[in-house]
């Protein structure tokens, strides 16, 4: 992109939103990804069982997210992903509230969830998470396919991603 004025370009000026992403190839094939989804639920319920009191109060890696309202969140996500009464019960009240529709979504699985003591957190994670899978390896392959709207999820712009040999081997964080 050029930069206004200076003649140059400037790879940190993100280029401009457009109304739906162009859809790619995924880097994995169904199967594979279901059963890596498995696994990641049942690698992170492990890591929520070894927290103590102190580390659910930690920040997370997203400004003003801590450790407790980011499971609260991922709960509410595997819920909705779950149940396709749940998605449109969850979607209606995410559109009824206004604003960012991501912003409203998210607020309202933290909002649900933020009763839940942190043992009843995890327990119902570990209830839920089976069943989120099972739904996302029964969604048929057109629906899969079909390219997300960035406008309606008034996603940011892509950011470009630190390199794996730049977090010292490990991978790229996903940011927030």
């Amino acid at each position: 992109m050029t930069n206004g004025g200076a003649g140059g370009t400037d790879s940190t000026v993100p280029p401009a939103p457009t109304p739906f992403r162009t859809p790619v190839a995924p880097r994995l094939d169904h199967v594979t990804a279901m059963r890596l989804a498995a696994a990641e639920y049942d690698r992170f319920l492990e890591l929520l069982r070894d927290l103590d009191a102190a580390d659910w109060s930690r920040e997370t890696c997203c400004p003003g997210w801590d450790v407790r309202t980011m499971t609260g969140h991922v709960l509410g996500m595997a819920r909705f992903a779950a149940s396709p009464r749940e998605q449109f019960r969850q979607l209606r009240l995410a559109r009824k509230a206004g604003g960012l529709f991501i912003d409203a979504l998210t607020d309202l699985q933290v909002r649900e969830t933020a009763s839940l003591g942190t043992g009843d957190l995890i327990d119902a994670l570990q209830s839920t998470a089976p069943r989120t899978v099972r739904s996302r390896r029964r969604l048929p392959a057109p629906i899969r396919r079909l390219p997300i709207s960035t406008k309606r999820l008034a996603l940011p712009p892509s950011r470009p991603r630190a390199s794996t040999a730049d977090a010292g081997g490990s991978p790229p964080g996903r940011g927030c």
